[in-house]
């Protein structure tokens, strides 16, 4: 089983995912950053289209998709499979991979991510919106999607400048100059698929978990699954 954890950057994801796996061998966890393409490759592609959101890893279109689906493809056919390491420290902070991990077959598989379970709206020349579409590939092969909803979108500010002093004091990280410009390309990604992603039903069971400013839990509810059309009768 592959679940989905989804919440914006700071929101305390990753450290939840990590801590489950720490106490259960069934579980296991990887994230969408794993899978950014190297720094290179994305320097790259901002080049050749000059389109600022792709200007630093992040937004869809900087992800090695194929990959990812190969990678959990493999999990559900309980095959051992490897998984790119990426340092989000390199680079002054730009992040880059640097070699490769082992995912072993398990019961249950965490794929946690900023933009996990955003699905593309079909917008004419939206670049974003026409790399998403590649994503749905990744959405089809959930189980279910778990969601932590903050209080307000600003706040991701302040989150991630708390997981960035820890990259800091390893010696990389980016200031709080930087890292006020690298929220910025995100913003308008969110603004834009996470009202879908928190009121839309979907094909598989989502649970949402709302967090106050200091991410503690105040309300939970689970919105059932839909049928496609395709099973509609």
């Amino acid at each position: 089983m592959i679940i989905g954890v989804q919440g914006v950057q700071g929101s305390g994801k990753s450290t939840m995912v990590e801590n489950i796996c720490k106490k259960n061998t069934e579980f296991q966890c990887i994230s969408i950053d794993d899978f950014y393409y190297p720094d290179k490759s994305i320097s790259a592609l901002y080049l050749h289209t000059k389109y600022e959101l792709w200007k630093f890893r992040g937004n869809p279109g900087t992800h090695d998709i194929k990959l990812l689906y190969y990678v959990l493809q493999q999990f559900k056919q309980k095959q051992t499979v490897y998984v790119p390491i990426y340092d989000k420290t390199l680079n002054k902070g730009r992040g880059d991979r640097i070699g490769w991990k082992p995912l072993f077959p398990s019961t249950y598989l965490f794929l946690e991510g900023w933009c996990v379970g955003f699905k593309p709206l079909y917008e004419p020349k939206d670049l974003i919106d026409a790399s998403l579409r590649a994503y749905e590939s990744i959405n089809s092969l959930l189980d279910g999607i778990f969601i932590l909803k903050p209080p307000c979108l600003d706040i991701v500010y302040k989150w991630r400048e708390h997981a960035e002093k820890k990259n800091r004091s390893k010696g990389g990280g980016m200031s709080s100059s930087q890292l006020k410009d690298f929220i910025d390309i995100y913003i308008p990604t969110y603004l834009k698929y996470l009202p879908p992603l928190y009121n839309n039903p979907l094909s598989i069971p989502k649970y949402i978990a709302c967090l106050d400013e200091d991410r503690n839990i105040v309300e939970t509810y689970l919105i059932p699954p839909v049928k496609s059309d395709s099973t509609l009768k």
